[in-house]
């Protein structure tokens, strides 16, 4: 046993009201006073127990929920694989931080059930079918009477009562017809969606090639239309009257002409020097 144990047991093993001190005791089992301290007042627990409950995923509660599941599908004849009692603690041992998504938010409705049902009646009534001829049948698959050999999860003493020794098989061959019917329904209408599919693109794809024959035919229409045009439009007949040729100006002095014009208004006056002598003024700067 244990040192701290057996320190933690003689203590209690003391009458009430007996005073002790930890130190003394601690000398005596040769342990640490303040580690038997604590393990006795239950402030700290040994390293492997704190560590089981660290590494415990589901709490106590949990625990004894999931053991009255396995025992109900038990005492139906079905115990649960190692794989469904994995995946069920996993589900419960999970965080709640995934949320619904926004599709099935938004389909949980009254109005969204209503026209569901709707939609399936009036198909019943369409095609004749009579409620009495209606299955609810899910995705699980149907036994039919191959078994494998696989591990279930049962208590012990339905295995010393030798109740449930292996699981319940359906042997009606009638699933599987229905079954087959379902998978041969299934298979013909994906066949017959494709080839539906098939003929609308091969359709598509001839409107798509005479749309452009046409187009490429009304281009090369236009285009001889304007070659025609352009030959039998008249051509421009020549000029025989002499072109005028380009006469300078002149300027007409004041002095031929019998009118004393004067200066030019944008003319500048004219310019003299010191000896009253008049100055010419470069033509370029007139």
């Amino acid at each position: 046993m244990d040192p701290i144990q057996e320190a933690i047991k003689y203590i209690e093993s003391r009458k009430a009201g007996d005073k002790f001190s930890y130190r003394q005791v601690a000398k005596i089992f040769g342990v640490d006073r303040t580690t038997l301290s604590r393990r006795h007042r239950g402030a700290q627990r040994p390293r492997d127990t704190q560590a089981a409950e660290d590494r415990r995923n589901l709490n106590p509660q949990q625990e004894d929920e999931l053991i009255g599941y396995i025992e109900g599908p038990t005492r139906d004849g079905v115990p649960p694989t190692r794989s469904i009692l994995r995946n069920f603690g996993t589900a419960v041992a999970q965080h709640e931080d995934t949320s619904m998504d926004r599709e099935r938010h938004l389909a949980d409705n009254k109005r969204k059930y209503e026209l569901y049902f709707n939609l399936l009646h009036s198909k019943m009534r369409e095609h004749k079918i009579k409620e009495r001829n209606t299955y609810n049948i899910d995705k699980k698959g149907f036994f039919i009477s191959i078994a494998y050999r696989r591990k279930r999860i049962f208590s012990k003493a339905v295995y010393e009562s030798r109740e449930r020794t292996a699981a319940i098989r359906d042997s009606n061959r009638e699933w599987v017809t229905l079954l087959a019917c379902d998978q041969a329904a299934a298979k013909a209408a994906r066949q017959q969606a494709k080839i539906e599919r098939d003929r609308k693109q091969k359709q598509r794809a001839e409107e798509k090639a005479a749309e452009r024959a046409l187009k490429k035919q009304q281009q090369q229409a236009a285009t001889t239309q304007k070659s025609r045009d352009t030959a039998n439009k008249p051509k421009r007949k020549a000029s025989h009257k002499v072109a005028k040729k380009p006469t300078k100006r002149r300027r007409v002095g004041a002095a031929l002409s019998q009118v004393d014009a004067g200066l030019p208004e944008a003319s500048p006056p004219p310019k003299f020097g010191l000896l009253n002598r008049k100055l010419r003024t470069p033509a370029r700067y007139k």
